[in-house]
């Protein structure tokens, strides 16, 4: 399993929480009332605003429930909700938008046969779409692009596209040491991940090195038993077992 790393990360095992507080709904105004003011209609907002988080929260535990088919379902009726209050580029309507691709690819792979297919295609899609709005709203160096480039780099390993898992790997890892910082934990998790990647190709000498250098990064930047290194190591572990080539 990959490890989980700040912000509740799109490591395909984790999604995004809105940071949702009690659901205020919006109330109903009588057909005499006064015109909205403009704090009526903030307050309105918020509420709307709300609503999306709590559905996109109520989506995550079926996701950390491993109902993925349910969550999938549920990030649909989140994204239409936040898509139509905040609008389609908004920055948590593109958090909604990334952990339905992300419930997608896994409600896909542990499918057979065409449906699973496809949804892990439709899944990989939307990864790459929201990489491309966070790209040109936040910028191609923002956390939230590089936490989509990594999740477009897991999905593609998952799915079997051994090429371009390890071509998005490269691209995650190269941009998070530019932006981030060699040691940086997010930075680390992609350096993981390439190791991973790298094994899954046949590369056996080159995964083995490259996750020996990442565990000792982490090791010595974040202390072995730091949680993050903790993760680290599990996920190491797991794709020695499940690969038997790391």
């Amino acid at each position: 399993m990959p490890p989980a790393i700040p912000e509740r990360p799109h490591d395909l095992r984790t999604v995004d929480d809105l940071d949702a507080t009690a659901r205020v709904p919006p109330q109903r105004r009588p057909s005499d009332a006064p015109p909205e003011s403009p704090s009526d209609r903030s307050a309105i907002d918020e509420a709307r605003r709300r609503e999306a988080a709590q559905r996109n929260a109520a989506a995550a535990e079926l996701f950390e429930a491993e109902d993925f088919a349910a969550a999938v379902e549920m990030f649909q009726v989140a994204l239409t909700s936040s898509s139509r209050i905040l609008g389609e580029d908004h920055p948590d309507t593109l958090r909604v938008a990334g952990n339905l691709g992300v419930a997608l690819v896994m409600a896909g792979v542990g499918k057979t046969g065409k449906k699973g297919r496809t949804q892990t295609a439709q899944g990989i899609r939307m990864i790459e779409a929201v990489i491309d709005l966070r790209s040109k709203v936040l910028g191609p160096d923002h956390p939230d692009t590089l936490t989509a480039l990594q999740a477009l780099a897991e999905a593609n390993r998952m799915a079997g596209h051994a090429d371009a898992a390890f071509e998005a790997s490269k691209k995650a890892v190269t941009a998070r040491v530019e932006a981030l910082g060699p040691a940086h934990p997010d930075t680390l998790t992609s350096r993981m991940g390439l190791g991973v990647t790298l094994a899954g190709i046949g590369e056996t000498k080159r995964a083995q090195r490259m996750v020996a250098l990442t565990l000792a990064a982490a090791a010595e930047s974040l202390g072995e038993r730091h949680e993050h290194v903790e993760a680290l190591v599990e996920w190491g572990v797991s794709a020695r077992l499940l690969r038997e080539e790391v």
